[in-house]
């Protein structure tokens, strides 16, 4: 892994200065519950598979792009908590509302991304749907996460709404190893510097819910432009290693460092 350091004083004044051309969104989710709630088995997002709330403890994201003519790369820890209703079915397809309630990352530079309607009442609502073949022993799982990022001081850096995607879901909560990511045709989506922008790009971005997920990127450009999404389950020891890594950066002074 590789490391880039710059002074804080530094980038933040670059945020002020340029607007955003590229940004990428990743998030990892690092530390599931223990055992699975539905699943694995097959048909285990029907109607055996009862509400209930899936709790990540700690989630990793990062957000990658360029500033002007400079690269960045930003990395974020934190809890993510998703409500999902009772399976049903229609014969054909079994399916599961789901919606991130909460979701706070941060990192030791003063970067926040934030998520979830519950926690965030100002922002939209991060909806998704998990859906099955009757039968089948796998499942599609897809999330609209609207998320807001904000700088050092708290200062708003831009909104946008992440498309990610698991064709391959056994279970719930997800097991190590599950990774989502973002349909490449979906190229690109967009950040946008204030809620009303974002708003305004996705129509009915206050309207919509689980069973109306916006599949497809707005037209008008913003402040940034989001490449991929994408999270991912690793094994537990990961978390160990990328604590022990978090932790080093406390203690650095007037620094922030940012992944690659």
């Amino acid at each position: 892994m590789q490391y880039k350091i710059m002074e804080t004083k530094t980038f933040a004044s670059r945020w002020l200065q340029a607007a955003i051309a590229v940004a990428a969104l990743s998030v990892t989710a690092l530390d599931a519950q223990a055992s699975a709630s539905c699943g694995p088995g097959v048909n285990w997002a029907g109607p055996s598979c009862t509400a209930g709330t899936d709790v990540m403890n700690n989630t990793s994201g990062t957000f990658s792009g360029t500033l002007g003519v400079n690269p960045f790369d930003i990395s974020l820890y934190g809890p993510t908590t998703v409500a999902r209703s009772n399976g049903t079915t229609d014969g054909t397809t079994n399916t599961i509302d789901t919606q991130i309630t909460s979701m706070t990352l941060t990192n030791a530079g003063g970067y926040t991304m934030e998520a979830g309607s519950a926690a965030y009442p100002g922002l939209p609502s991060s909806y998704g749907q998990i859906t099955q073949s009757v039968g089948s022993t796998i499942a599609t799982s897809v999330f609209d996460v609207v998320f807001e990022l904000l700088g050092p001081g708290a200062t708003v850096i831009g909104y946008g709404l992440a498309i990610m995607e698991n064709t391959a879901l056994t279970q719930v909560p997800p097991n190590d190893n599950t990774n989502y990511t973002t349909p490449a045709i979906l190229y690109p989506e967009y950040m946008y510097a204030t809620l009303g922008d974002l708003e305004a790009a996705y129509p009915t971005i206050l309207t919509y819910t689980s069973s109306s997920l916006i599949l497809t990127p707005s037209l008008a450009p913003g402040i940034g432009a989001i490449l991929s999404d994408s999270h991912t389950i690793p094994e537990p020891k990961t978390y160990a290693l990328m604590a022990i890594g978090f932790l080093a950066l406390a203690f650095r002074k007037r620094k922030a460092v940012y992944f690659a």
